[in-house]
């Protein structure tokens, strides 16, 4: 049996220091509560611009655009959802972090987006009642070179994470490039994500 190596990433470590800066209130009563701007290389040399801003002065839910020099290409309106944390993958797709925006059953939304073929296309939407965790893995044990990411999303419920409880599957994903998506191993056993 290969061993794995893992290291792993949480959001919630990635983001911490950076969330405060990212989406700090602006103080013009016109101007919106929170905005953030970051570039996405694409394809070749080709840049995007991401924006995400509050929806309106009077709702605070955020909006996602992406654009191409002043041309608006893509928009994601997500109706209820407060952004958390923005990260480009290696694999080159955009990963957001978003949090349900109403009290009580709060969830941790994970959305990948990816480009091909000239536009923008929405690749894995999951969600879960903890961060989702991000794992570099090896099977070659004699390098320290560590070449897949893998995306684990914790099954769990809210009611379960105030009692302490920790999920007891997750799902996993893993980028597959030759066909343009996340492949999923579901309901793999919490204490043998990394396997």
């Amino acid at each position: 049996m290969k061993q794995c190596k893992a290291i792993i990433v949480a959001c919630s470590v990635i983001f911490a220091n950076s969330i405060p800066d990212l989406f700090a209130p602006t103080y013009s009563a016109d101007a919106p509560a929170y905005q953030f701007a970051q570039s996405w290389a694409v394809s070749g040399s080709r840049k995007l611009r991401v924006r995400i801003s509050q929806k309106s002065s009077k709702n605070l839910v955020g909006v996602l655009q992406i654009s191409e020099s002043s041309r608006s290409i893509f928009k994601f309106d997500t109706g209820y959802l407060f952004p958390n944390a923005v990260m480009v993958l290696e694999d080159g797709n955009l990963a957001t972090l978003w949090t349900t925006a109403c009290g009580g059953d709060e969830y941790y939304h994970l959305i990948v987006f990816g480009y091909a073929n000239n536009s923008v296309k929405t690749l894995l939407h999951t969600k879960s009642a903890i961060l989702p965790e991000f794992a570099y893995t090896n099977s070659n044990s004699k390098s320290d070179q560590f070449t897949q990411r893998k995306i684990i999303v914790g099954k769990s419920n809210w009611s379960d994470v105030l009692k302490g409880k920790f999920p007891t599957s997750a799902n996993i994903y893993a980028w597959n490039s030759q066909r343009h998506c996340y492949d999923i191993q579901a309901d793999v056993a919490w204490n043998q994500r990394f396997k």
